[in-house]
């Protein structure tokens, strides 16, 4: 009787150990999801990148479709990484064409922090006749950033052997003007 009475305690025991630790292993998960690295930048690549970026109004301009703020963390944190830390306030789609061939057009989403640093991303259409714009991954370097004087380094490219070249164009910056290439 007495070893059914130890055998029962025993196992109430582990029973009891099994539980508490399997509850300490959800709280464990649970914390590293709200503290972890970034958890907002880990939304935005994972999703907000992955989806329309934007729509061409058809009459020159262009509207972002998702949250302007994520594209912009995202867009400072390859910043910082590459050593050009700063504060981007504004965000807009642009269509740029080759210096060297100005029937070649492109589009790029483009955050500014109107002090001489742009960092650009390349878009495209998601189709053929497409209003919407999706990250261009056809690119090794799918974000260039520019860092000069406020009118001056300005993100451009070239047209060379078929493929868009980009640069920081000096405009009057001389050597003020630093260039970042991120593969994103």
């Amino acid at each position: 009787m007495k070893k059914n009475i130890t055998k029962g305690i025993s196992f109430l025991f582990i029973a009891a150990m099994i539980i508490s630790c399997s509850q300490e292993s959800t709280a464990t998960d649970e914390s590293v999801v709200v503290a972890g690295d970034n958890p907002v930048q880990n939304y935005a690549r994972g999703s907000v990148w992955d989806d329309v970026l934007g729509i061409d109004n058809q009459d020159g301009t262009f509207s972002i479709v998702p949250d302007k703020q994520l594209l912009l963390k995202d867009m400072q944190d390859i910043l910082d990484k590459g050593g050009m830390p700063t504060t981007l306030v504004d965000i807009i789609i642009v269509e740029k064409s080759a210096v060297n061939n100005p029937s070649d057009k492109a589009l790029m989403i483009v955050g500014l922090d109107n002090q001489g640093t742009s960092i650009g991303i390349w878009l495209r259409r998601a189709q053929q006749e497409s209003f919407e714009l999706v990250l261009d991954k056809t690119f090794d370097l799918i974000a260039i950033a520019c860092r000069g004087c406020t009118d001056g380094c300005n993100l451009q490219y070239l047209t060379i052997d078929g493929k868009k070249v980009p640069y920081c164009n000096e405009n009057g910056c001389m050597i003020d003007c630093d260039k970042l290439e991120s593969s994103f």
